[in-house]
């Protein structure tokens, strides 16, 4: 795997949370039902992301969320409220439940280029090599422990195989 240390995290301007509590704000100046419309809008913004993602919840990293372009990634399973390992058992032996661990201890982000991983990407059919970019990002509570961690990427797989057809 090629991984790659983090930058440290910019200082932004604005607190964390800016987004949800501009959100909630308009929210309210509109008359609206703040919590519920603030977060179909926040859940609208996940599923209509171009790359993958998945919000993965606890130790044992429970599917909490998922968009389409992760369930395309993954064959269109029912992962949702499965741990990982139960969910993608075939990625086994290839590091991810390790490194999804590490970043679960240790609160730090996790970042890979081209990352090498075998899936089933249609349902019954055998597995298929996949490349992706990913980030492994801890989200942490209110009390400031890592509750569970937000996977971001893209899988890069066919701009991968048409590179090697270049360079052949």
């Amino acid at each position: 795997m090629t991984a790659t240390k983090p930058p440290p995290p910019t200082k932004l301007p604005r607190a964390e949370g800016a987004v949800v509590d501009d959100v909630a704000e308009r929210d309210r100046r509109e008359g609206r039902e703040g919590a519920e419309s603030g977060r179909r809008e926040l859940l609208g913004l996940f599923e209509q992301s171009p790359g993958f993602l998945c919000f993965l919840r606890g130790r044992s990293h429970v599917f909490e969320l998922a968009n389409p372009a992760y369930f395309q990634l993954v064959g269109h399973r029912d992962i949702l409220g499965l741990p990982l390992r139960e969910a993608l058992p075939e990625i086994a032996g290839q590091g991810y439940f390790e490194l999804l661990d590490q970043v679960f201890t240790s609160g730090e982000p996790f970042i890979g280029r081209g990352l090498r991983v075998m899936l089933q990407r249609e349902p019954g059919a055998p597995l298929s090599e996949a490349y992706v970019d990913l980030i492994y990002q801890p989200i942490r509570d209110v009390a400031g422990a890592v509750a569970g961690i937000l996977a971001q990427g893209h899988d890069v797989t066919e701009a991968r195989k048409q590179e090697a057809q270049r360079e052949a």
